[in-house]
């Protein structure tokens, strides 16, 4: 479906998301390099997506952990139980073949 609203009539609905990006690209080709503080507004533009970027990377990482930290938790356990159980094991072993 296409949108009537006047932001959306320049673009299909599937370039929606992107128009920061073609904002970045107009930026760019009009730029050219002659004016200075347009390139910095290009680098300001270009920082604010990477660290946008990172933020909602780290935002998910840390709800993941928040949500299965209980998982982790019985993982880890599990973990080492089964080191302890291993060396136990060896242990056993061991004895048993300077028994034998």
């Amino acid at each position: 479906m296409f949108s009537l609203h006047p932001h959306h009539l320049d673009s299909p609905p599937c370039d929606r998301h992107w128009t920061t990006s073609n904002n970045i690209l107009k930026t760019l080709t009009k730029t050219k390099g002659n004016n200075e503080t347009e390139m910095i507004e290009l680098e300001n533009i270009i920082y604010t997506h990477i660290h946008n970027l990172i933020t909602y990377i780290l935002f998910i990482f840390f709800l993941f952990l928040y949500f299965f930290r209980h998982l982790l938790h019985y993982y880890f356990k599990f973990h080492f139980f089964l080191i302890q159980t291993n060396e136990k094991l060896k242990e056993y072993l061991r004895d048993k073949m300077l028994v034998v």
